[in-house]
């Protein structure tokens, strides 16, 4: 269950997207990242980062509610976003 925070951010967010986009015309995709991230330094080490993604996959699920069709890119041990016919 999404927190009462992650909630109002996610809402915010999303009023943001539409607000802009209004403007002129409303995009039907959306591409999001989520999650952590690595980056090679050379063969053996990495710079990384922990992050869950569960701030990318309620935006991922909120932008479908609204009806955009929504593309997510995570990684890996990333929270998967909630199921939606508009998710990919």
């Amino acid at each position: 269950m999404p927190s009462t925070t992650h909630s109002i951010i996610v809402r915010g967010i999303l009023c943001l997207i539409t607000h802009f986009f209004t403007m002129n015309t409303k995009p039907t995709r959306i591409l999001l990242s989520a999650g952590a991230t690595q980056e090679a330094l050379d063969d053996v080490r990495f710079l990384g980062n922990r992050s869950s993604g569960k701030l990318g996959a309620l935006l991922a699920f909120a932008a479908a509610r609204q009806g955009y069709d929504v593309t997510i890119l995570y990684g890996l041990q990333t929270q998967v976003p909630t199921a939606h016919p508009r998710i990919t």
